[in-house]
């Protein structure tokens, strides 16, 4: 017999891929998401495939079937993995899908921030073709700090390299060998922060139940004044309100970030504003995000790095090979 998967979230796109498991699988697609009030209609399922879908704990308590969460991302952070390892549910994720489009997306940020672009852009579509306020700032020679030197890291160092850029870094395991080769300098984080004239984050999030953030107050501080803060990787790791502080201070020129704290939820928001209303949400960090996207000096994107067609090809190739694994008893990719 058959196991049962439903794939959330699905276009056509996603459909045709997936279609080449209906050798092994049950395959149901839907275009929308698995909430409290339609999650009965999936008890029987075996399988579900999402990507940034919230499954909290009264989702997955509901699922009396299921065996596996099939992640088309890398990120795990909008899953209850605790309920997961409870109920024996094991998770699949997509690694490294998205280190070529997420380090490139980094450099659109950090090129639109220097160039102004979006004043630019602002300024001709309104006929004015002023320069006033638009002088930019070359990134040659300027140090890039790059926290973290994994997959997304590494790519993001080598195209720096090709601006000409001095590149230092932090991470918790430092490929001393790979940073010979680039040219690329290690550091303690603290003098990461002091030297860097652009600080981008490219590591996973901080587990919840250690309350701390990579970027808060005392990081701020410590940091050169007119710095530049990019964060592709997750909105947990900066303490948002003492971004904004930074910000006004002037220690922060501008900020580029492609990722929010409790981003999940103001994507739900845009389907149904009672989630504000429906689960224990800080208000005061969903306030933060709101002044965020309002500031003048901060560019934000919608968790869109990842988002190229090569990318998402990827990610369902990585998909579709972790779940086919699964059914054959050899699971990978495992969380």
């Amino acid at each position: 017999m058959k196991l049962k998967m439903a794939i959330f979230q699905s276009d056509e796109f996603i459909k045709t891929n997936f279609s080449q498991l209906n050798d092994i699988l049950d395959i149901s697609n839907d275009k929308g998401e698995l909430t409290e009030l339609n999650t009965e209609a999936y008890s029987h399922i075996d399988i579900i495939c999402i990507d940034q879908m919230i499954l909290s704990s009264k989702i997955l308590s509901k699922l009396k079937n299921l065996k596996l969460v099939a992640l088309r991302c890398t990120g795990s952070d909008h899953i209850d993995i605790k309920t997961c390892k409870r109920l024996g549910i094991k998770i699949c994720n997509a690694p490294g899908y998205a280190a070529n489009s997420v380090a490139e997306h980094t450099f659109a940020l950090i090129l639109g921030i220097c160039r102004k672009m979006e004043n630019a852009q602002q300024f001709t579509r309104n006929t004015i073709f002023s320069w006033e306020g638009l002088q930019g700032m070359e990134i040659q020679g300027k140090t890039l700090g790059i926290i973290g030197t994994g997959a997304i890291g590494k790519r993001t160092a080598k195209i720096a390299s090709g601006f000409d850029m001095e590149v230092i870094a932090n991470d918790l395991f430092p490929d001393q060998k790979w940073a010979q080769l680039t040219n690329v300098t290690y550091c303690e984080l603290n003098n990461l922060l002091s030297k860097a004239d652009i600080i981008t984050l490219c590591i996973p999030a901080i587990p919840q139940e250690k309350h701390q953030y990579l970027l808060a107050e005392e990081q701020f501080n410590q940091m050169k004044k007119g710095v530049i803060i990019i964060n592709t990787a997750r909105g947990e790791l900066i303490e948002n309100k003492a971004l904004l502080k930074a910000l006004d201070q002037g220690i922060v020129s501008s900020a580029g970030l492609d990722v929010l704290p409790l981003e999940h939820y103001m994507r739900q928001k845009d389907k149904d504003l009672s989630i504000y209303f429906k689960t224990d949400i800080d208000s005061d960090e969903i306030l933060t995000n709101y002044m965020l996207c309002q500031h003048p000096n901060v560019k934000i994107t919608p968790h869109t790095g990842w988002f190229s067609k090569e990318a998402d090809q990827k990610a369902l190739d990585i998909t579709i090979n972790n779940i086919r694994a699964f059914a054959n008893n050899d699971p990978q990719n495992m969380l």
